[in-house]
Order: C-alpha cells, then structure tokens, then sequence
C-alpha cells in the first residue's frame, strides 16, 4: 500500500539528455510513494527528450523552453514546486527503490530539520552499478565549509521554507550551485544524514563536472571564500590535487580501459589525508585539533559535546581546551578512561556560524598510520536554560 504524507516535489533541470531521461522519469514515477509532484524543466532540447516527455503527460508537470542554465531551470522548478519536501535529480540520474519513503519518514519524525541526505551509488554511462559513493559521512558543516563536498546530490533532500529563507539557488554558479546551497542550509538549520541508499549517480567522460576543469576549481575556491576569512594553504592545495588526480584517471581511463571507481577511490584517500586531521574523522573520533561549526541563529546558550576517553594504558590526564571563536573558555583534565562532556558557551545572536575547536594535549595511535586521536565522539546538542530537553542537531539516523 502506498505510505502516505506530505507532498515531495522533484525537480528535474534538463537539456539534451534524451539517453537517459527515460530512466530518471521511472525511477521517479515508480516510487513506493504517492504523494509526488514531479517537475521536468527542459532548456529547450534538440534531441528525442521533448517526444519522451509528451509520453507522460498527465503523469507529470514538464515545459520546454530556452533558459538560463542549471541553476535558472531549478529555480523555476522551485517557483512552481507545491510540495513541502523538495529534491531534484538531474537528467542522467535515478532513484533507488523506497527512497522518497525512507526522506519522507526522516522529515516526519525529524521535524526541526531542513536538510536530509543518505548514500548513493556511482554508476557507468551504461547504467552499471560501481558501488557506492565513498565521501558520504556524518553532517559536519565545518569539513562541508573548508573544501569537502561529501553530500551526493541526488540523494539529497530539503524543506521548501528553507530555501525560500535562504534565496533558493545561487544561479550565478555553474558547477557547486548544490554545494553552495547545502551549505547556506546547514548554517542556518538543522541537518540530517541518513545512512540509506537513495539514488545513483551517472559518472562519465562528458558530464558537466569532468569537463569543467581550471574554471571549476576557481569558481569553487570563489564559492567557499564567501564563508571563510580565508582559506588554508591545505584546503587550497585538496582542491587543486583533486583536479589534477581527475585529470590523471580520466586519462587513465580512456586508455586502458580502467574503471572509474580506481580514481575515486584514489582521490577519497587524499581527500581523507587532508581534511580529517582538521576537523572529525569518519568514525566519529578526534585527532589532537578537532574542529566544529555550528549553525547560526539557534535557540540555545550552550552547546554540549559528548565524548570518550578510550586510551586505557595512560596514566597521566587527557586534557581538553576548548576555543570558541578563538577564544579559549574553559579547560577540563579527564583522569580516567570513560564518557565525559564538554559545555561551551552560544550567541545566538552573532550574523556567523559557531566555531569550536578542541584542542587535546596528548593522542594515542588508532588505526591507520597518520590517524593519532585523543578521544571518541559521542554526540553533540544544545541546551537552553529553562528548557525541559537538549537539541539535538547533525546526528544520524538508524536504517
């Protein structure tokens, strides 16, 4: 039986992708759930795509006209979007089985929060599955900002009242317009990642992303400098290896025959190396540094930290500083391994997102060979004097 709830619009910007259109509409129409307004805006094809989508009038809402761009066409998509829920999904791109169900079901029980996104798979032109896509990890706005865009696209959910708060779509962006907008998101609300799979992402030589090139880079450094005082000569130094390992496997790729999975799987492990040891490791523990941002605008005065002392050999106390904006507000010895919090001050009021960073005077080797940690992370929240319950914010979900 269908579940039933709110209304999810899709969008799909289009232009000449009559290959593949097919698919995406399918994957969309034959979703578990009823409650769908399905949008195709199409700049106008030249190829079979205007005949294909004639087929499903009445099944759903498409038009075909010159436009913009990406960006301009997914803006008119949310111009015309009627559903409380929202995701677009570009035109070479599918759903998997159960994936509006499994975001509908998170936003319900999640009602605070803005944002959903889960996993997805990486698939060839032809439409083979490679597995999955290795970025995806816990929301952390802080790695997000600096230079490590872990969210699949089309696995990605939101709230219309979000981006109607946040000035939709940056049009003026032709290759991290999704990026530049989940961070907007997550700066200003609540975020939630849910570890399902929800759809598949075509890799190949000709989409807009391996072609982009220098400009791609440039306009990505251009995007993330509007919300950072300034960027660090690592985060930079990512960035512009990444595109020149792409480069490398691409050529790679067309020579030899070699899967594309080779160099993504390459460029997550440099990707790793670089961002980690500055922020949260992927299995949620803390190198010596561990940084933090939190959203702007939230109704709380505190911010509480759950974490673990795991080292049982040392003798001697962990020690934790923590620095708020840069500056430092309180420092707490841990004598003996276990669970213990740490509390720092939020100004809700402040026009930036809240960095904490947490600085330990000792780590202990765990795992591979560059991955020192001082402890586990548990959780992270919010309180608010008076209030009967902690907030809860950037957290997953059980599948």
């Amino acid at each position: 039986m269908p579940v039933m709830g709110p209304l999810v619009t899709i969008i799909t910007p289009c232009r000449n992708h009559g290959r593949f259109i097919r698919q995406t509409i399918e994957s969309v129409l034959g979703q578990d759930y009823s409650e769908i307004e399905y949008l195709v805006i199409d700049g106008q094809s030249t190829d079979e795509t205007v005949d294909i989508l004639r087929e499903y009038d009445g099944r759903l809402r498409w038009s075909s006209e010159p436009d913009r761009g990406q960006s301009h066409a997914i803006n008119k998509g949310l111009s015309a979007a009627r559903g409380d829920i929202i995701g677009w999904i570009n035109a070479d791109d599918t759903y998997e089985p159960g994936a509006i169900s499994t975001i509908v079901r998170a936003f319900v029980q999640h009602p605070d929060v803005m944002l959903v996104y889960g996993d997805g798979n990486l698939m060839t032109e032809s439409g083979r599955i490679l597995g999955r896509f290795p970025y995806t990890q816990r929301f952390d706005l802080w790695k997000l900002v600096k230079g490590l865009d872990y969210i699949q696209q089309p696995s990605c959910f939101f709230r219309k009242e979000a981006v109607e708060i946040i000035d939709r779509v940056d049009e003026g962006l032709n290759w991290c317009l999704d990026w530049d907008l989940w961070i907007r998101i997550g700066r200003r609300f609540n975020v939630l990642y849910v570890p399902a799979c929800l759809s598949n992402g075509r890799i190949y030589v000709g989409t807009k992303t391996s072609q982009g090139g220098l400009p791609r880079i440039r306009e990505i450094l251009a995007m993330l400098k509007k919300y950072n005082a300034r960027l660090r000569r690592r985060e930079t130094a990512g960035l512009i290896a990444a595109y020149l390992k792409s480069i490398t496997f691409e050529r790679l790729i067309r020579l030899f025959g070699a899967t594309p999975m080779f160099g993504v799987h390459w460029r997550k492990r440099l990707r790793s190396f670089l961002f980690d040891s500055q922020g949260v490791y992927d299995d949620g523990s803390l190198g010596k540094k561990a940084h933090f941002l939190f959203p702007l605008g939230m109704r709380a005065d505190t911010i509480v930290i759950d974490l673990e002392r795991l080292d049982t050999r040392a003798a001697t106390p962990l020690t934790i500083t923590a620095i708020v904006n840069g500056r430092p507000v309180n420092e707490q010895a841990i004598a003996s391994p276990g669970v213990f919090s740490v509390a720092v001050p939020y100004d809700g009021t402040l026009d930036m997102p809240t960095e904490v960073i947490l600085r330990a005077n000792r780590a202990f080797v765990h795992g591979r060979f560059w991955r020192r940690r001082s402890c586990m992370l548990r959780g992270t929240s919010t309180s608010h004097r008076g209030a009967d319950a902690a907030r809860t914010f950037g957290s997953s979900q059980p599948a």
